[in-house]
C-alpha cells in the first residue's frame, strides 16, 4: 500500500475476522491525529510512540 509518506512500506494482510498491517519506517513517521474501534501494535524494534 502507498500511503504517500516517503521512506513508509505498508504490507496489507485480511482474515476473516481482522486486518493485519506489516508497517517499515526508513526514518521517523508522524500520523495526524485519528481513532480505529479495537486495534494493537507491536514493535519489532525501533520505538512507536501513540
Amino acid at each position: 500500500m502507498d500511503y504517500g509518506i516517503d521512506g513508509l512500506f505498508v504490507h496489507r494482510k485480511h482474515t476473516p475476522s481482522k486486518t493485519i498491517y506489516f508497517v517499515k519506517a526508513q526514518k521517523e513517521v508522524k500520523f495526524p491525529r485519528h481513532s480505529h474501534k479495537a486495534q494493537f501494535t507491536s514493535v519489532l524494534s525501533g520505538s512507536c510512540t501513540l
